[in-house]
């Protein structure tokens, strides 16, 4: 049994993506700063890229599944519209998950954490576009 999902008004759309450039502005200044753990910065991004997908599921009216798993969600979306570099967001879903409750394994490079940065702002101009924003 997979995610549960809601439909939502069409109306949300534009709330969600507020939200998800609320969530990008945070990854940006934490980033800028340099202060807390690296791990938020890139937390911060998925949570801009995972309400971008979700906001155009929602503008589209199609169900929005309650997961954090950027994949699953991007499965969702037609095949015919899916946001640039859509191969490379799956990545972020660790942020959401695992990377919350511990530091992970690895060494997050200032290149692993622009990357994070830049997928969740390519990812929210594009949703922006689909959805008339």
């Amino acid at each position: 049994m997979g995610p549960k999902g809601k439909v939502f008004k069409p109306d949300y759309a534009k709330e969600l993506l507020d939200i998800a450039g609320g969530d990008l502005a945070s990854a940006e200044g934490l980033a800028q700063v340099g202060i807390g753990r690296a791990e938020n910065i890139c937390y911060m991004a998925q949570q801009c890229a995972e309400k971008s997908l979700k906001a155009v599921l929602c503008h589209l009216g199609k169900v929005v599944i309650l997961s954090h798993d950027l994949d699953a969600i991007l499965s969702h979306l037609p095949d015919n519209l899916q946001p640039p570099n859509s191969h490379k967001l799956g990545a972020l879903t660790e942020y959401s998950l695992i990377r919350r409750y511990e530091k992970g394994y690895e060494i997050l490079s200032a290149e692993d954490i622009q990357l994070t940065i830049s997928l969740a702002k390519e990812t929210l101009a594009w949703a922006k576009k689909v959805c008339g924003v």
